[in-house]
Protein backbone atom coordinates (compact mmCIF):
# COMPACT_ATOMS: atom_id res chain seq x y z
CA UNK A 1 0.00 0.00 0.00
CA UNK A 2 2.82 2.30 0.68
CA UNK A 3 4.25 1.37 -2.56
CA UNK A 4 1.17 2.48 -4.41
CA UNK A 5 1.09 5.98 -2.70
CA UNK A 6 4.56 6.78 -3.21
CA UNK A 7 4.32 6.44 -7.03
CA UNK A 8 0.81 8.00 -6.99
CA UNK A 9 2.58 10.89 -5.31
CA UNK A 10 5.60 10.84 -7.68
CA UNK A 11 3.10 10.81 -10.80
CA UNK A 12 1.24 14.13 -9.01
CA UNK A 13 4.37 15.79 -8.60
CA UNK A 14 5.62 14.99 -12.47
CA UNK A 15 2.14 15.65 -13.57
CA UNK A 16 2.05 19.25 -11.82
CA UNK A 17 5.49 20.18 -12.82
CA UNK A 18 4.72 19.17 -15.97
CA UNK A 19 1.57 21.45 -16.42
CA UNK A 20 3.33 24.44 -14.32
CA UNK A 21 3.15 27.99 -15.84
CA UNK A 22 5.98 29.34 -17.75
CA UNK A 23 8.59 31.65 -16.02
CA UNK A 24 9.63 32.83 -19.09
CA UNK A 25 10.58 36.65 -18.52
CA UNK A 26 10.08 39.40 -21.22
CA UNK A 27 13.60 39.38 -21.76
CA UNK A 28 14.39 35.74 -22.44
CA UNK A 29 16.67 35.04 -25.41
CA UNK A 30 19.60 36.86 -27.24
CA UNK A 31 19.60 40.55 -28.09
CA UNK A 32 22.26 42.19 -31.08
CA UNK A 33 23.08 46.05 -30.00
CA UNK A 34 22.23 48.35 -32.68
CA UNK A 35 23.22 51.28 -30.88
CA UNK A 36 24.83 52.88 -28.31
CA UNK A 37 24.60 56.55 -26.71
CA UNK A 38 27.53 57.25 -24.36
CA UNK A 39 28.58 60.82 -23.09
CA UNK A 40 26.54 62.38 -25.86
CA UNK A 41 28.19 60.43 -28.45
CA UNK A 42 26.12 57.87 -30.97
CA UNK A 43 27.74 54.49 -31.90
CA UNK A 44 25.67 52.78 -34.55
CA UNK A 45 28.69 50.85 -36.73
CA UNK A 46 29.06 47.55 -37.60
CA UNK A 47 31.19 46.54 -34.64
CA UNK A 48 28.41 46.94 -32.55
CA UNK A 49 26.50 44.04 -34.26
CA UNK A 50 29.09 41.68 -32.93
CA UNK A 51 27.87 42.79 -29.36
CA UNK A 52 25.42 40.79 -28.12
CA UNK A 53 23.27 40.32 -24.71
CA UNK A 54 21.32 36.79 -24.01
CA UNK A 55 19.00 36.17 -20.85
CA UNK A 56 18.51 33.10 -19.76
CA UNK A 57 16.46 32.25 -16.37
CA UNK A 58 17.95 34.58 -13.70
CA UNK A 59 21.29 34.46 -15.68
CA UNK A 60 23.14 36.91 -18.27
CA UNK A 61 25.91 36.83 -20.35
CA UNK A 62 27.37 39.39 -22.89
CA UNK A 63 30.18 38.35 -25.50
CA UNK A 64 31.48 40.75 -28.29
CA UNK A 65 34.74 39.82 -30.27
CA UNK A 66 36.78 42.64 -28.95
CA UNK A 67 35.48 41.94 -25.38
CA UNK A 68 35.16 38.34 -24.94
CA UNK A 69 32.26 37.07 -22.66
CA UNK A 70 31.64 38.19 -19.41
CA UNK A 71 28.50 36.25 -17.35
CA UNK A 72 26.18 37.13 -13.91
CA UNK A 73 23.06 37.68 -13.30
CA UNK A 74 20.18 40.10 -13.28
CA UNK A 75 16.84 40.90 -11.52
CA UNK A 76 13.83 42.85 -12.97
CA UNK A 77 11.47 45.09 -11.30
CA UNK A 78 9.01 45.61 -12.87
CA UNK A 79 6.71 47.37 -10.21
CA UNK A 80 8.71 50.39 -10.79
CA UNK A 81 8.34 53.07 -13.56
CA UNK A 82 10.81 53.61 -15.63
CA UNK A 83 11.08 49.36 -15.14
CA UNK A 84 14.07 48.41 -13.08
CA UNK A 85 17.18 45.90 -13.77
CA UNK A 86 20.01 45.04 -11.72
CA UNK A 87 23.00 43.24 -13.24
CA UNK A 88 26.02 41.98 -11.55
CA UNK A 89 28.70 40.69 -14.13
CA UNK A 90 31.99 39.10 -13.79
CA UNK A 91 34.22 39.98 -17.10
CA UNK A 92 36.40 37.75 -18.01
CA UNK A 93 39.54 39.17 -15.70
CA UNK A 94 37.34 37.35 -12.55
CA UNK A 95 36.20 41.35 -12.06
CA UNK A 96 32.76 41.79 -10.82
CA UNK A 97 30.58 44.80 -11.75
CA UNK A 98 27.26 45.75 -10.50
CA UNK A 99 25.05 47.91 -13.09
CA UNK A 100 21.97 49.37 -11.97
CA UNK A 101 19.12 50.71 -14.48
CA UNK A 102 16.39 50.84 -16.29
CA UNK A 103 14.59 49.09 -19.16
CA UNK A 104 11.86 49.13 -21.78
CA UNK A 105 10.83 46.68 -24.95
CA UNK A 106 8.88 47.87 -28.07
CA UNK A 107 8.41 46.14 -31.13
CA UNK A 108 11.38 43.59 -30.53
CA UNK A 109 13.30 46.16 -29.36
CA UNK A 110 15.32 46.25 -25.99
CA UNK A 111 16.31 49.62 -24.40
CA UNK A 112 18.71 49.57 -21.39
CA UNK A 113 20.20 52.67 -20.04
CA UNK A 114 22.84 52.04 -16.71
CA UNK A 115 25.31 54.17 -15.09
CA UNK A 116 29.09 54.64 -16.01
CA UNK A 117 30.79 53.53 -13.30
CA UNK A 118 31.97 56.80 -11.62
CA UNK A 119 27.75 56.93 -11.13
CA UNK A 120 26.32 54.66 -9.56
CA UNK A 121 22.81 56.48 -9.32
CA UNK A 122 20.00 54.71 -11.51
CA UNK A 123 19.26 56.20 -14.34
CA UNK A 124 15.39 58.01 -14.35
CA UNK A 125 14.47 57.78 -18.00
CA UNK A 126 15.85 56.44 -21.47
CA UNK A 127 17.87 59.54 -22.39
CA UNK A 128 20.97 59.19 -21.12
CA UNK A 129 22.63 61.54 -19.07
CA UNK A 130 26.55 62.39 -19.38
CA UNK A 131 27.27 60.08 -16.72
CA UNK A 132 24.89 57.12 -18.38
CA UNK A 133 25.10 54.47 -21.30
CA UNK A 134 21.88 53.63 -23.78
CA UNK A 135 21.72 50.07 -25.23
CA UNK A 136 19.38 49.55 -27.85
CA UNK A 137 19.07 46.34 -28.68
CA UNK A 138 16.96 43.80 -31.49
CA UNK A 139 16.10 40.20 -30.73
CA UNK A 140 17.44 37.55 -32.68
Amino acid sequence: MKNIISISLVSLTILLLGCAPSTKHPLEGAWILQEMIERDEKYNDKDLTTFKIIFQGLKVSMTSESDGQSAGTFKLDDSKTPKWIDIDMTDPNNMTVRMTGIYSIRDQVLSLCFSDEENEKRPSSLKPSRTEVLLTLKHE
